[in-house]
């Protein structure tokens, strides 16, 4: 399967940081992965280095404050040129920009905090949304109607050790 997913920037943040370890357990489950970063300048390098080597990032090179016209077209040739199977926008608004109908039809989007105008932009316009927690679900469902899948932040336990002594002098693990 081929996965794109849409981010205006690639700085550190939890959403991008959840967008690396998403994108790499991607790409071993076989997955064809893209990532597509709408505006320059706003790439942190670190995360780029922790991607797997298989992910690719595109840049459609908004400059800060910038027209969207160029970018936008941008955006669609690639969608054009990768002709994605699943299309994840990590910003409702994104929507907006994205013309040809069929990739409107596959994509989604992820709400990552409680709802509100600036990250609710469009949302109504994506097929499917999901929300990182009951409480965002509820509350989006309030606010506007829509509802979404909850698809929870999540810990994996099995990657944490426990202390067994009382001793806290050593870094916590």
């Amino acid at each position: 399967m081929k996965i794109v997913h849409i981010t205006w920037m690639f700085t550190f943040g939890g959403i991008e940081t959840m967008l690396v370890n998403i994108c790499n357990e991607q790409v071993k489950l076989g997955h064809e992965v893209h990532i597509v970063v709408m505006q320059d300048g706003v790439t942190e390098k670190t995360l780029r280095k922790a991607l797997d080597q298989h992910v690719k990032v595109h840049y459609c090179h908004r400059s800060e404050g910038g027209s969207l016209l160029l970018p936008a077209l941008r955006l669609n040739w690639l969608l054009m040129k990768l002709n994605p199977n699943v299309l994840h926008l990590h910003s409702s608004g994104i929507i907006r920009l994205i013309v040809p109908h069929k990739f409107r039809n596959i994509a989604n989007s992820t709400l990552h905090a409680l709802p509100k105008k600036e990250n609710t932009v469009a949302i109504k316009q994506i097929p499917r949304v999901f929300s990182i927690s009951n409480a965002v679900r509820q509350a989006l469902l309030a606010y506007n109607g829509t509802d979404s899948i909850c698809n929870p932040n999540g810990i994996r336990p099995e990657l944490m050790t426990q202390r067994q002594s009382g001793d806290w002098k050593d870094t916590l693990q």
